[in-house]
């Protein structure tokens, strides 16, 4: 091979690394970032604020809860707990099975979430709906024993605020929940509701 030869060959491979980055530049740049971010997993927690409630009496009108999941483009699906420490309210069964038992509330629940847009301000803020289903775990004296299990289910929605992508995120919501029925001393409550404002912390991978 001559001087020239080789010197042809080089500036061929120079030119031919220098198209497949500019062409690799070009997909990367073309691509959606939901794309490039599509597929994640997430854990955060949230703190419940309850309104406007008669299915319970307390003192406090705050719960919690601890969530997990995996996104899929614009759809979580996440597995949520929810704990609420709270008395029944006498009204719905007998007021002496529910004060002598001090009842709490523990739901599991796997919930589906979808982003339907994202507002015009800078793409950090999405709207999103939802709903779930679940079981509800009524104990005695918060976690001492449980009393039955009941199915559960839940619709609500809110709006997402991702200041770093889709690895922080904040969800602010409403969700409604039904419980299902507690099952005591062969009295039988009818379902159990709450309506929820939430805040709710996410940090993504």
């Amino acid at each position: 091979m001559t001087y020239c030869h080789l010197i042809l060959s080089m500036k061929f491979k120079k030119n031919t690394v220098f198209l497949y980055i500019t062409l690799l530049s070009f997909l990367i740049r073309s691509t959606d970032s939901k794309a490039l971010l599509g597929l994640g997993v997430y854990g955060g927690a949230k703190f419940n604020y309850d309104i406007n409630s008669k299915d319970f009496e307390s003192n406090s009108n705050v719960s919690f809860g601890f969530l997990g999941g995996l996104r899929i483009f614009d759809i979580r699906l996440d597995l949520e707990y929810n704990f609420v420490g709270k008395v029944i309210n006498p009204n719905k069964i007998n007021a002496q099975a529910v004060f002598d038992n001090n009842i709490s509330i523990h739901n599991l629940s796997l919930n589906f979430n979808y982003n339907l847009l994202k507002l015009p301000i800078i793409n950090l803020f999405k709207l999103y709906v939802g709903g779930g289903i679940g079981e509800t775990f009524f104990t005695k004296n918060l976690i001492s024993s449980k009393i039955n299990e009941s199915l559960s289910w839940s619709v609500g929605g809110g709006v997402t605020f991702s200041p770093v992508l889709d690895l922080l995120n904040i969800d602010i919501g409403y969700k409604y929940i039904d419980f299902g029925k507690l099952n005591i001393n062969g009295f039988k409550s009818k379902n159990i509701t709450n309506n929820l404002l939430y805040i709710a912390l996410r940090i993504g991978f």
